[in-house]
């Protein structure tokens, strides 16, 4: 009796370890960006944010039947192990971007029908992939059935209600943005038959009244919106005297007073900009090919949004469709599609997450979503480590979760063991008063980096000892240093390289 007993154990355990074996290989093959359970229906999700680690909201809109389609949005209070479906005012059509700004307090912003004709749609997912703007992720058509609409919700998402006297001339609304507790910011736009114009409005009393801010756009819709140093920053695109469209910038230096427009005649259009901090902020646009496939690009300012630069970086075929980044670090991504010729069109398949760590200077893609042809339209960030990205895979809403940044375990920097060894660029450059520097090494070794002026003389050690083999990131502080022109030289071995930075004050 004692055998059978042991034998039944050992092929229990056995089978035990089997599974985990296969949980751990499946989990590391899909990555770490772990999809979470929604109730059932048909649709897409377009915004999420997280107050903290447990209560988050998402909207967007389901199917209520084949060509109707209605707001819809959920709400976590365990981090999403659980979603819940909210309560929405009937008329709600779509919710394009959600933001907490209290513990149970949010808003919500998107569009309601105007009768129940403006409620239908047809091949509302299509027209949402080839156009990829917020207009078409509502699944808007070519008539004017639409009226801009504002929910705020008290209990955190649970139920939500119409809030605040919107402009009649508002068709759409697509972004909030929260200067302070009473003072908001939006983006939306005005449709006349088949022409589009961009709004914003602002708002000094907590939403309750809004009033239209004039800004330097004729006919062209806005995108995206942000507030970061003081300035205000709208991104979009505006017709041409030739058919087409060029891409701008906006920006306000005195709450929206007084405007400067930039143009970027080779680009078509913004998809989005967002800030980290004061200083650094990016901003994804694209242009499309004579055979219709798109090629994005990745513009970075390190100025306060003064100047715009491009990185250098390979996203021919590529639709980049938004930007996540952790506030006050050096953690950014940018994620989208991929698009080829496809047999009677173009194609759309291969989503993808470019990550960096160090404000933009290098990128990680990762194997990150387990079906690669889901499309992502928003990303919350709670620390480097901990975000939520939302979206859709055909009509199927998704969202997912990641707690260690979305590396799996082929693709963690930190794991990784470079090449050979490497110093990089510091970032930002020049500084005030902090800058990063990084350097990779392919094995462990006894490593030195030294500060020296432009004279030669050492003025400080940042790093000596031994390091082990992977990526490392020193942090450089000039609080005590004069502005100027200053070296820093790593030694790892045989291995010796320097290179300039410059503190200005």
């Amino acid at each position: 009796m004692k055998n059978s007993i042991d034998t039944t154990n050992k092929i229990f355990f056995k089978s035990f370890l089997i599974l985990i074996s296969f949980f751990l290989i499946n989990s590391s093959l899909h990555g770490q960006w772990i999809q979470q359970d929604l109730p059932p229906g048909e649709g897409i999700i377009l915004s999420v944010d997280f107050l903290n680690t447990q209560k988050g909201i998402s909207g967007g809109w389901y199917f209520e039947s084949s060509n109707n389609i209605s707001g819809k949005s959920f709400y976590t209070f365990d981090g999403g192990v659980h979603w819940l479906p909210s309560v929405i005012p009937d008329s709600v059509r779509a919710i394009t971007n959600i933001k907490y700004i209290s513990d149970n307090t949010a808003y919500a912003v998107g569009a309601y029908n105007l009768s129940n004709v403006s409620g239908r749609i047809s091949g509302a997912v299509n027209k949402m992939k080839l156009a990829n703007n917020n207009r078409a992720a509502m699944g808007v058509s070519f008539s004017p059935g639409y009226s801009a609409v504002i929910l705020k919700t008290t209990d955190g998402g649970s139920s939500w209600f119409t809030f605040g006297n919107v402009p009649d001339d508002y068709n759409y609304l697509y972004q909030l943005e929260f200067i302070d507790p009473v003072n908001f910011l939006m983006i939306g736009s005005q449709q006349t038959n088949n022409d589009f114009t961009g709004k914003l409005g602002t708002s000094n009393d907590g939403g309750n009244n809004w009033r239209n801010v004039s800004i330097p756009l004729n006919e062209g819709d806005l995108n995206c919106l942000q507030y970061a140093g003081g300035k205000i920053f709208a991104a979009g695109y505006e017709e041409t005297s030739i058919p087409g469209t060029r891409a701008i910038i906006l920006k306000s230096d005195d709450n929206g007073a007084t405007w400067t427009k930039k143009i970027y005649p080779s680009e078509e259009n913004f998809n989005d900009i967002k800030f980290t901090d004061n200083t650094t902020g990016y901003a994804c646009s694209y242009y499309y090919t004579n055979s219709q496939i798109p090629v994005s690009k990745i513009y970075r300012t390190t100025d306060g949004g003064s100047s715009w630069i491009p990185l250098s970086m390979n996203l021919d075929s590529v639709m980049i469709n938004k930007i996540g980044v952790c506030k006050q670090t050096g953690v950014v991504t940018v994620f989208g599609n991929r698009y080829g010729d496809a047999t009677g069109g173009i194609s759309n398949n291969n989503c993808f997450i470019l990550r960096s760590s160090d404000y933009g200077e290098n990128w990680v893609s990762q194997r990150s979503i387990n079906n690669g042809n889901v499309f992502l339209r928003d990303m919350v960030f709670l620390d480097s480590d901990n975000a939520y990205t939302v979206g859709f895979l055909v009509t199927d809403p998704h969202i997912y979760h990641t707690t260690n940044g979305g590396y799996d375990n082929f693709n963690n920097p930190s794991s990784l063991v470079p090449d050979d060894f490497q110093l990089f660029q510091n970032y930002p450059n020049p500084f005030n008063p902090v800058t990063q520097i990084k350097f990779q090494l392919n094995r462990d070794e006894f490593v030195s980096l030294k500060i020296f002026n432009s004279l030669g003389e050492e003025t400080g050690t940042l790093l000596e000892g031994r390091q082990n083999a992977g990526l490392h990131t020193v942090v450089f502080n000039g609080s005590d240093t004069p502005s100027g022109i200053y070296f820093y030289n790593l030694k790892a071995g045989n291995y010796s390289h320097t290179l300039k930075m410059i503190l200005l004050r």
